[in-house]
C-alpha cells in the first residue's frame, strides 16, 4: 500500500470565516513579519543597542527602489464607466454559480463523470467573453470540494455567487476564480478597444490544480515547451500572492509578486518489526517505535536562517522602509537596515522574526507528519507502521540536503532500536546486524521538487520592471482603501509551496 500525494489527501473543506471574506485572510499575509516586530518591543536588549554601533548602513530605501508606474489610463477608460464593476462582479459570480470541483483519484477525462462540469464552465466562459475566444488562442478553474455536511455554516451558499455590493461569495470567489476572471475581463476590454500587444500573450489556464495537475498544468506545460522552445518566454505570471497593508496608520500597501518557490519532497519513513499477538508485545511495537522517531523530528525542526540573498531580506527592508511609524519599533527598523553590511544585525533580525510561524515557514525548510498507517488487527502486533512527512524546502537548501540530513536522523535511531537503516536508496546503518528489524526512506509517488531557481528583480532586468510598473500603474488609481490609503510599493517574495504540487 502506498500513499497519494498531498493534493490527493484532501480533507473536508471549512467554511469560510463570518467576517469579510478572503481579504482578512491576505491582509494577515501581509502582516507576517507584524507579530515577530510586535513581539519584540518587550524584549530590547543590549544586543541591539550593540547592533545600532555600527556605523551607518545604507537606508532601507536603497535596497528597495522602486520603478515608476506605469500609465496606463489611455486603457483603463472603461473600468471606471458606469455599470463595470456589477458586471464583473456577475462575471465571477456567474462563474462560482458553476461548482467545478475537483476529487481525489479522478478518471480520465470522457471516462469520469465529475468533469462534464467543465464543459458547462467552457461554454459559460465562451459565452461571457466571445471576443478573447474569437481573437486569442495560468490560472486554475478547479476548487477544493465543499464537505456537504458544512453547507449549513457557510454565511452564503458555496456556490452562490452572491455579490452583496463589495463582495462576492462561494467557493473560488478568492482561490481563484477571481484571478481567471480578472485576466479575461481584461483582454475582452482591451480586445474591444483593438488594442494589439507588442509581444505574443498566451492564455494558459489549468482545471485540476487542486490535485496537483496531472491533466491540466502537466500537458500545457509541455505544449508550451514544444510550441516556443526554452528561450521562447519572456515571464511566466501564474496565481500568487496579493498586495497588502504594511501595516496600519494608513501604511503603503506591499505588492509580493514571488520570484522564487522552495522545493518539495513527501517522504515515506516506513518501520517493520516482527508480528506476534498482542497478548505478549514488546516493550515498543513498531507503531511505538515509529511515533518516537516522528516526535524526535518535530522536536528538532530545521533551522530557519535569513539569507541576503533570499528575496524575504528584500521584502523585510522594503517592509521597514515603508512600513507606518507605528508598526515598527524604530531600533529595530535601523537594524534591518544595519543587516544589509552587518553580519551580527542580520543575526538579530533572524531572531527576531524566527519568532513568528509563519514567518518560519517561509524562509526555512518545513516538515509536517500528514499520514501515519500501521496496524490491521487489534490483537495482532503490527508488523510495519508507515509516516509521510511532507517538506517545503529552504531556497538555500536542496533535495540532496534535505535526505542526507533525515538518512542521519535514521541512521541514529535505527542504532537505538537495532534496526537497520536504508534511506533514498543508501545503507546508512549504524552497525553490522542482525537487526531486530528496519526503517526505510523513499520519496513518495513523483520525484521530488528542487528550489526553483530565482527570478532577477534587479532594476537592470526588463521583466521585473514591466511586472512592477505595471503593478504600480494599475493599483495606483484603483480602490486602495481596501487594504491601504498611501502608495503601493513592490517587493520581491517567495511562494511557501510549489507551482508543481
Amino acid at each position: 500500500m502506498s500513499f497519494t500525494n498531498e493534493k490527493a489527501i484532501l480533507s473536508p473543506s471549512r467554511p469560510p470565516p463570518k467576517s469579510r471574506g478572503h481579504w482578512n485572510k491576505f491582509i494577515a499575509a501581509a502582516l507576517l513579519t507584524s507579530a515577530a516586530l510586535y513581539c519584540y518591543r518587550g524584549k530590547v536588549t543590549n544586543t541591539i543597542e550593540e547592533v545600532l554601533l555600527i556605523p551607518f548602513a545604507p537606508d532601507s530605501k536603497d535596497y528597495c527602489q522602486q520603478v515608476d508606474a506605469f500609465d496606463a489610463s489611455n486603457w483603463t477608460a472603461a473600468y471606471d464607466a458606469d455599470g463595470f464593476e456589477a458586471k464583473a462582479a456577475e462575471w465571477l459570480g456567474g462563474a462560482v454559480r458553476i461548482p467545478t470541483e475537483s476529487y481525489d483519484n479522478m478518471g480520465p477525462v470522457g471516462d469520469d463523470d465529475h468533469w462534464v462540469v467543465f464543459d458547462k464552465f467552457h461554454k459559460y466562459l465562451e459565452e461571457q467573453f466571445p471576443n478573447v475566444h474569437k481573437s486569442l488562442k495560468l490560472e486554475k478553474v478547479n476548487v477544493v470540494p465543499v464537505d456537504p455536511k458544512t453547507v449549513d455554516q457557510w454565511k452564503q451558499p458555496p456556490f452562490s455567487g452572491y455579490y452583496d455590493g463589495t463582495w462576492v461569495w462561494g467557493r473560488g470567489s478568492g482561490d481563484d476564480k477571481s484571478g481567471l476572471i480578472g485576466i479575461l475581463g481584461t483582454i475582452e476590454s482591451l480586445v474591444q478597444r483593438d488594442f494589439k500587444p507588442r509581444r505574443t500573450i498566451v492564455l494558459s489556464f489549468g482545471f485540476d490544480e487542486e490535485v496537483s495537475g496531472p491533466r491540466g498544468a502537466k500537458p500545457l506545460s509541455e505544449r508550451i515547451l514544444e510550441i516556443y522552445g526554452e528561450e521562447g518566454v519572456a515571464m511566466i505570471v501564474d496565481e500568487g500572492d496579493t498586495a497588502g497593508s504594511a501595516v496600519t496608520d494608513k501604511g503603503v500597501a506591499i505588492a509580493r509578486p514571488a520570484v522564487g518557490e522552495k522545493g518539495y519532497m513527501d517522504v515515506v519513513i516506513e518501520l517493520k518489526t516482527p508480528g506476534g499477538h498482542s497478548s505478549v508485545p514488546p516493550p515498543h511495537t513498531s507503531i511505538g517505535l515509529l511515533s518516537q522517531i516522528v516526535v524526535d523530528f518535530e522536536k528538532h525542526p530545521h533551522q530557519a536562517r535569513l539569507h541576503r540573498s533570499s528575496p524575504m531580506f528584500s521584502l523585510l527592508q522594503c517592509e521597514a522602509a515603508y512600513a507606518a511609524p507605528s508598526a515598527m519599533m524604530p531600533k529595530f527598523r535601523k537594524a534591518i537596515a544595519r543587516s544589509i553590511v552587518s553580519d551580527k544585525a542580520l543575526q538579530l533580525v533572524n531572531e527576531v522574526m524566527s519568532q513568528d510561524r509563519i514567518w518560519r515557514a517561509f524562509v526555512g525548510t518545513t516538515q509536517a507528519a500528514d499520514i501515519i498507517q500501521g496496524g490491521v488487527k487489534s490483537n495482532a502486533l503490527p508488523e510495519q507502521a508507515k509516516v509521510l512527512i511532507n517538506h517545503r524546502i529552504a531556497i538555500e537548501s536542496s533535495v540532496a540536503e534535505l535526505q542526507k540530513t533525515i538518512g542521519k536522523r535514521l541512521g541514529y535511531w535505527g542504532a537505538q532500536f537495532n534496526l537497520s537503516v536504508e534511506a533514498f536508496g543508501h545503507d546508512v546503518s549504524k552497525s553490522e546486524g542482525p537487526y531486530y528489524g528496519s526503517i526505510n526512506a523513499h520519496v513518495n509517488g513523483e520525484d521530488a521538487l528542487d528550489v526553483a531557481p530565482l527570478s532577477p528583480t534587479t532594476l537592470d532586468s526588463k521583466p521585473w520592471v514591466v511586472l512592477s510598473s505595471s503593478i504600480r500603474g494599475a493599483y495606483r488609481d484603483s480602490k486602495m482603501d481596501k487594504v491601504a490609503e498611501g502608495d503601493i510599493i513592490v517587493a520581491p517574495a517567495l511562494m511557501s509551496g510549489n507551482t508543481g504540487k
